[in-house]
């Protein structure tokens, strides 16, 4: 026998079923167990405004972001920032007395300065403000000074460890492995690509467990 339905019936029936699929799918899920501690991040930036790509960027950091309709906030925290120029609507003085965090004057400084180096990761974020242009029109913005200041800070940081713990921050192998492979990628293409065999490239090594790579349940998603 075909049930029949009222037309009242039929809508009601009709919005439950539009309504049930996005109430499944915003279902809150049980929170990962962080694992470990809080990861420590800064910020290096051109600008901090509205619309500056610094702000979205940054900003998922210190206001977290929604998944599934529901908050969550990363298992990172900014804890300084670095602005290479102020622009009229700044919004990172604001930001940091409002959310706990330090603004920088320089890029060492936001790196930990006399501290020494204690972040886990850096952002780099080299768009928007008053920049010259070449002659090509395009904007000359900072982004290879901004690096090599972080990459020479953390630099000088692990040379002043070697010599104050007498080991090597790093695996000595990895570094022998890497300038292997860059120096045999200049002299194959000079050799019409010619393979080269050396037994240089034998090199191995583990990462220490504190190499700043993220794992586990960090690049799951």
């Amino acid at each position: 026998m075909i049930p029949t339905f009222s037309r009242r019936k039929f809508l009601g029936l009709l919005a439950a079923s539009a309504v049930m699929p996005a109430a499944i799918r915003r279902r809150p899920v049980a929170a990962a167990v962080p694992a470990g501690p809080i990861k420590r991040v800064a910020a290096i930036n051109t600008v901090c405004h509205i619309r500056s790509h610094a702000y979205p960027i940054a900003g998922r950091f210190i206001f977290g972001y929604p998944i599934d309709g529901f908050h969550h906030q990363p298992e990172f925290k900014l804890v300084r920032m670095y602005n290479d120029q102020y622009a009229a609507n700044d919004l990172s003085r604001g930001l940091a007395a409002k959310h706990g965090f330090e603004i920088s004057k320089t890029v060492a400084e936001a790196l930990g300065g006399e501290r020494g180096f204690d972040i886990d990761a850096v952002l780099l974020i080299g768009e928007h403000g008053s920049y010259p242009s070449n002659e090509i029109g395009q904007i000359l913005y900072p982004r290879h000074k901004l690096f090599m200041e972080i990459a020479g800070f953390a630099r000088a940081w692990n040379i002043e460890k070697l010599f104050a713990t007498g080991k090597s921050p790093y695996p000595v192998e990895r570094t022998l492995l890497t300038t292997t492979v860059l120096d045999f990628a200049m002299r194959s293409p000079a050799a019409g690509g010619k393979r080269i065999e050396d037994r240089a490239m034998e090199v191995a090594y583990a990462p220490p467990a504190d190499s700043g790579y993220m794992r586990g349940r960090y690049t799951d998603d």
